[in-house]
């Protein structure tokens, strides 16, 4: 049986693990989950006042840890599951 190896990119990724003990994808054979990517910057700071640059830099942020794993990044992504917050209360 295959264990779990459990990846964080460098940066925000990794100081976000130090911090809360949670990491960006597991690898599970040859299975890759990503879960809870946000929009913040490789300080990992979020920019409140730019919602749209937030989503850039949420996919930016997933690619990073897809190619921390070893994959291509986007390029190997069979399948996406994703959660938004309610977009209008973000911008009152």
């Amino acid at each position: 049986m295959s264990s779990l190896t459990y990846i964080n990119e460098e940066g925000a990724g990794q100081k976000h693990s130090d911090l809360c003990h949670y990491s960006q994808a597991v690898v599970l054979g040859n299975i890759v989950k990503c879960a809870g990517q946000g929009g913040w910057t490789e300080t990992g700071d979020l920019d409140a006042k730019n919602i749209n640059g937030q989503v850039d830099l949420a996919f930016a942020n997933v690619d990073k840890v897809l190619r921390a794993t070893g994959l291509r990044g986007w390029e190997d992504v069979y399948s996406i599951r994703s959660y938004h917050v309610d977009i209008d209360s973000s911008f009152d």
